[in-house]
């Protein structure tokens, strides 16, 4: 597939526009980051704010005809006492949205970042195109060019059920597997694994109830070469800002193009990264 319909496929799944985003640092850090949806009182919004051990907003994009939503339940749950359930119905014009986030991240080239989470996903209908969970980095786009389509990475349910890795905003290929079809009706552990880079050195892997089911080598991050090329042929310069930063994770049906409407749990978030 050629550059730009690369690009026509990044904006159809694209992020909402971001311009203001977090302060850049150079330093990958060391960061833990756990929360299991406990101590909210029922309110999805007291899980927000600048303290370290909660998130930092939600993502809700309606279509036509309905409304999408986070809540938080009491059953089914992993552990404690709460999950969050995601309403995503089925796209009918814009695209449908509905996902928590945690930003203010610094994962850089060379760092190695995980992010896992416990999922459930009612019923057995095709869900072929959800995404899961997104890896972005807004800070990254250049300021001269309108319309931040946050370059980065992201888990899309493929035919069949099969996880895998969409790198599509990133003008590459998905990565897929399938060794191992996401279980339905019932609570799994889903952990994907990156070590950064914006070449073929990166690493990709996933997990699923502790099992790697798909281990690849290739970018997880945008290229500066590769988007100044790609632009530079519609007559448009175009520079990433570096060092290259994904600054946020977003959990949830962060889109859901299929027909269908969703209700998925989530349960016990991890994020970390290493040096």
């Amino acid at each position: 597939m050629n550059r730009l319909l690369f690009l026509v496929a990044f904006i159809l799944l694209s992020c909402d526009t971001e311009s203001d985003f977090v302060d850049r640092d150079p330093d990958p850090e060391i960061f833990n980051f756990f929360n299991g949806f406990e101590n909210a009182q029922g309110d999805v919004n007291n899980l927000l704010g600048a303290n370290p051990d909660q998130f930092s907003g939600i993502q809700i994009q309606n279509s036509s005809g309905g409304s999408n939503m986070l809540s938080l339940v009491s059953s089914p749950v992993v552990s404690g006492s709460t999950a969050m359930r995601v309403d995503a119905l089925a796209t009918n014009g814009t695209l449908s949205k509905a996902d928590i986030e945690k930003a203010d991240l610094h994962a850089s080239v060379g760092s190695t970042i995980s992010i896992a989470a416990s999922y459930y996903i009612e019923g057995t209908a095709d869900l072929t195109d959800l995404l899961l969970a997104d890896l972005e980095c807004c800070s990254c786009w250049d300021p001269n060019v309108p319309n931040n389509q946050c370059p980065g990475v992201r888990l899309m349910l493929k035919p069949n059920g099969y996880l895998g890795i969409e790198r599509g905003k990133i003008l590459g290929s998905t990565l897929e597997q399938t060794q191992v079809s996401l279980p339905r009706d019932t609570w799994f552990r889903l952990r994907w694994e990156s070590v950064l880079d914006s070449t073929d050195a990166g690493i990709n892997r996933l997990y699923v109830d502790d099992v790697l089911v798909l281990e690849a080598a290739g970018a997880n991050m945008p290229n500066p070469e590769d988007f100044a090329a790609l632009f530079a042929a519609q007559g448009i310069t175009f520079q990433l800002q570096e060092p290259l930063i994904y600054e946020r994770v977003q959990l949830g049906a962060t889109a859901n193009p299929t027909a269908q409407d969703v209700v998925m749990y989530i349960d016990d978030v991890e994020i970390q990264i290493m040096p």
